[in-house]
């Protein structure tokens, strides 16, 4: 069984998977707070250098987000946001981030 737990640790988040269940209703139940916030930017932020320069975070290719992960992520929000991608998609839970770009899109 997977929760995914988020915390905020000295400004980044701190990611357990646990339930995908809960995670999804959470999602679809959203009101946004600070770090719902920082969550939906992985769906709205673009990379801003490199091959994939202006793409959306959360449609990075996994190859290139590993590549990161073998490399040393950026620091900062970004390398946060690109580790929490990675995760998400690693563990295969794509649905999270589509559950993420909607509530983008709805606002």
């Amino acid at each position: 069984m997977h929760h995914l737990l988020i915390e905020p640790q000295s400004r980044s988040l701190s990611v357990i998977i646990k339930n995908r269940g809960f995670l999804l209703q959470s999602i679809h139940n959203f009101k946004v707070t600070k770090d719902q916030e920082q969550l939906l930017k992985i769906v709205t932020t673009k990379m801003p250098f490199g091959k994939y320069e202006g793409r959306i975070l959360a449609d990075l290719p996994v190859s290139y987000l590993e590549w990161f992960n073998r490399k040393g992520f950026p620091k900062g929000s970004l390398g946060t946001q690109l580790s929490l991608v990675l995760t998400l998609k690693s563990n295969g839970m794509e649905e999270v981030i589509y559950g993420l770009k909607k509530v983008a899109r709805n606002g």
